[in-house]
């Protein structure tokens, strides 16, 4: 082997452990960002079956709704692919966030302290939960273009590294972010 081919193989062979090294400490931030959710989510569980609890008891037209965040929440106990995970608990925050608005339209369930105490709840939990989906976000697509441009796939393709899920922000957490000009 010629002096200037072990060099060259040295080289490559430091930049792939190099590559990796930064791939995995991006990938811990996303672990880290997604860990913090996994906490608040667990919160959220816990303020969405009390306010589901309680919603059973009223007289309103939306049992639909009662029904899927029944279903979501049951879901969302048991999912273990992160993915799914993610996308069940994105889903769940956009049905809570339609189901309160849509109870506080019965003058019945509004002026009730217990739905007014865990309303309060819920819109404390869901803004500490928008900077911590922010940062997920963040932190996911920052690794998804590290490994989805040159030199990154092949990193990606060698150590099999696969796209971190986004965490779907509802509406108005979206609007929170945007700066005007």
């Amino acid at each position: 082997m010629t002096p200037g081919l072990a060099a060259g193989l040295a080289v490559i062979a430091v930049w792939i452990l190099v590559s990796r090294i930064y791939f995995e400490h991006l990938k811990k931030d996303v672990d880290v960002c997604f860990a913090a959710m996994e906490e608040i989510w667990k919160e959220r569980r816990d303020a969405a079956q009390d306010l589901y609890d309680l919603s059973r008891t009223f007289r309103t037209k939306e049992q639909e709704y009662i029904f899927l965040i029944g279903a979501l929440l049951k879901r969302a106990e048991r999912e273990d692919d992160r993915d799914f995970r993610i996308g069940t608990e994105s889903a769940l925050g956009i049905f809570l966030r339609t189901f309160r608005m849509r109870l506080s339209e019965y003058p019945a369930v509004y002026e009730n302290i217990l739905f007014q105490k865990e309303d309060r709840k819920m819109e404390e939990i869901r803004s500490r939960m928008a900077v911590i989906c922010e940062d997920y976000n963040r932190s996911a697509i920052r690794f998804n273009k590290k490994i989805s441009t040159f030199p990154g796939v092949f990193i990606r393709d060698l150590f099999r590294y696969k796209p971190a899920a986004l965490y779907e922000l509802e509406e108005e957490q979206e609007d929170y972010y945007k700066v005007a000009f």
